[in-house]
């Protein structure tokens, strides 16, 4: 039977600190130290932002017993995003609750203007009070969320 660990001492590395000489250096100022996970999050750019090219994370509804979960979006594509959603709960009969559960990520999120936020309510409600909401869906929810501009973050 072989021993296949690696011992340190005999290993192909050389001795000293175990950098060769002819690597250069990094020289690191002492000041500033590495990014935390924290400061990586907040870090804003505000040429990506004006794009809609930030990334944020929207709850998801629970339907059932399992784990909370959530969708990474960049904001530029929420509409599409909640359309995808919608769309798919169609069949179930649940389009009306998908969709209010997105109105109200939206209106926490800040991601819309009054105006829209206003717009996506009636919606919510119409499409909640439809005997149809395929067709409320595809005549009207459907291109208002293709035609978002969500708000600069």
């Amino acid at each position: 039977m072989t021993d296949d660990t690696m011992l340190y001492d005999r290993s192909n590395m050389p001795s000293g600190r175990g950098v060769p000489s002819s690597e250069p250096k990094l020289s690191a100022d002492p000041t500033r130290g590495p990014v935390s996970g924290a400061d990586r999050e907040s870090m804003s750019y505000p040429s990506l932002s004006s794009q809609g090219l930030v990334e944020i994370e929207i709850p998801l509804r629970n339907v059932g017993s399992g784990p909370f979960r959530v969708a990474k979006v960049l904001v530029r594509n929420v509409g599409q995003h909640i359309s995808r959603h919608v769309e798919a709960r169609l069949p179930t009969g649940d389009a009306h609750l998908e969709f209010s559960h997105f109105v109200g990520v939206v209106k926490a999120q800040e991601l819309l203007s009054a105006d829209a936020q206003r717009r996506m309510d009636n919606l919510a409600t119409r499409l909640a009070g439809s005997r149809n909401p395929e067709i409320i869906f595809t005549e009207e929810i459907q291109p208002w969320l293709a035609s978002l501009q969500p708000k600069a973050r």
